[in-house]
């Protein structure tokens, strides 16, 4: 059933035929993360394909640092916010030596992962799949130019607002924390705008629905 989810996803990308699909879509295998747990991102996963079965996930960053007896972990910082039905990978090869990436479930996930080196058999055995992964990795670099262009909006409202709407119900999944550093701001910058977007959203108890204004306004 997933790798049939996988399959149609990969077919709306690539625009590849079913059997093409579903020969990608073989490639990924489960791993399933609980609640906070992480996967460091290393040199095994350059280029390979991450596809996101079911609940939330960020690419968080980290800055290394000496390990003393007193130093204190620095907080994560949030890249990039990954929903179900979502497919991403990581063009880069290695780390640098100021900063490392992880994978964080912000809650319970279900992902699948294609290992670059299976897909590398498989386009040495069928090269036409190749404009298939290709396609794929135009579609993240898409999705991450438009990631860049909500972060890059001057006004935090506004990153707040379009940030709810790309994520739909998932977005009050995502503890503040972290919606904070995705968005750039302080956590009680945070507050306020939560406080103001929803009030926004909740129609006052006084205003009369749309119907019943004509109604009032014939009589």
């Amino acid at each position: 059933m997933e790798r049939k989810l996988i399959a149609a996803q990969i077919r709306t990308i690539s625009h590849c035929n079913e059997m093409e699909s579903e020969l990608l879509a073989a490639l990924f295998q489960p791993c399933t993360l609980q609640k906070g747990q992480l996967i460091q991102i290393a040199k095994t996963h350059f280029r390979s394909v991450f596809f996101v079965c079911s609940g939330l996930i960020q690419l968080c960053q980290q800055s290394r640092q000496a390990k003393t007896k007193d130093a204190k972990a620095k907080p994560l910082r949030s890249l990039a916010v990954y929903q179900p039905s979502e497919l991403f990978f990581f063009p880069f090869g290695k780390t640098t030596s100021r900063h490392h990436y992880q994978l964080h479930a912000i809650t319970p996930c279900q992902l699948f992962l294609a290992d670059y080196p299976a897909i590398e058999k498989l386009i040495a055995s069928r090269p036409s799949m190749m404009r298939h992964y290709v396609a794929i990795g135009e579609y993240y670099l898409q999705q991450t130019f438009q990631h860049l262009q909500l972060l890059q909006h001057p006004t935090a409202i506004h990153r707040y607002e379009q940030l709810a709407q790309r994520l739909g119900k998932h977005f009050y999944q995502i503890p503040n924390e972290y919606k904070a550093s995705y968005l750039g701001i302080s956590r009680k910058h945070l507050t306020r705008i939560s406080k103001a977007y929803l009030r926004k959203q909740t129609p006052s108890p006084h205003s009369l629905p749309e119907q019943e204004t004509k109604r009032a306004e014939a009589s």
